[in-house]
């Protein structure tokens, strides 16, 4: 039996959610659209049609044609200050997803034993049989242990007292989960 105290931080979170992102993009269905040079390519085909269509309504409603140069510079900086807004938004609205005595960011005890992961918290206690998950990965700030392709278990990495710990750590996880898929 192993046991490990910690507590998720904010930053934490940010990592897992990139670790997540990361993950499902790998195991995703690559979609042409999907691409980041086919997406740059649209946003370029829908800049020159919006842009030649505000043209033709300037025409058809003035008699004078639009400054191509202008028109796509407008719609860039319209463009840019949109997903600045959402930017800003996610950054202030990240703040108040988690409170500081909740649930989420409070103190923990997860222990490993034959049969299961426990992790207790503040009012919480969750039971995870080894079969559920399907792998463990390092990142940055945490380990995941993946329960689905976008979920698992997050733990800290500063929660090892060192890199022989944490490596003794995920061997055991490895090897509980392989002992419980041959089960």
């Amino acid at each position: 039996m192993l046991e490990l105290n910690y507590a998720i931080e904010r930053r934490h979170l940010t990592a897992y959610h990139n670790a997540t992102k990361a993950r499902v993009s790998q195991l995703a269905r690559p979609q042409w659209w999907m691409n980041r040079r086919a997406q740059s390519v649209l946003v370029v085909a829908l800049i020159a049609v919006v842009a030649l269509a505000f043209d033709q309504t300037l025409a058809l409603t003035t008699g004078s044609h639009l400054n191509i140069g202008s028109a796509v510079a407008g719609f860039l900086a319209g463009y840019m200050a949109f997903f600045l807004s959402l930017w800003l938004r996610y950054l202030a609205d990240r703040e108040i997803v988690c409170s500081e005595n909740g649930l989420t960011l409070s103190a923990r005890t997860t222990t490993l034993n034959k049969d299961e992961l426990i992790t207790r918290g503040r009012q919480a206690e969750a039971r995870y049989s080894w079969a559920l998950f399907e792998d463990v990965t390092s990142h940055p700030d945490i380990l995941v242990l993946w329960s689905d392709p976008g979920g698992g278990v997050i733990i800290p990495r500063s929660a090892f007292a060192n890199a022989n710990a944490e490596a003794e750590f995920l061997a055991l996880i490895r090897q509980s989960i392989a002992s419980a898929k041959q089960a």
